[in-house]
């Protein structure tokens, strides 16, 4: 999925937010740790769903043979709308959240 969100990015910032996260000295300033947290459980939650996502189309993808074409298409259909909607949903609650468009 090359959509409105960068996976490895995403990933990557997990990983720095858990690093942040461990730091002996992390709960120090109370609002910048509870805001880290919040980061970090946000960008879990997506990784987690995109991942999901992901899984369901290998499982799709494994079973075509036992479907038929109607129920595969259908199957399909419902985890790219997620896709879709994951995507908005990251873009929306991203670095522009804070636009009126």
């Amino acid at each position: 999925m090359g959509g409105l969100f960068d996976v490895s990015k995403l990933k990557e910032k997990i990983i720095y937010l858990e690093n942040e996260i461990n730091k002996e000295n992390f709960w120090d300033d109370f609002d910048n740790a509870t805001n880290i947290n919040k980061e970090y459980v946000k960008a879990k939650k997506i990784i987690d769903r995109y991942n999901k996502l992901y899984d369901g189309l290998d499982t799709l993808e494994l079973l075509q043979d036992e479907l038929s074409d109607a129920e595969y298409e259908n199957e399909y259909k419902k985890i790219e709308e997620e896709i879709k909607s994951l995507e908005k949903e990251t873009h929306l609650n991203g670095e522009y959240d804070n636009l009126n468009c």
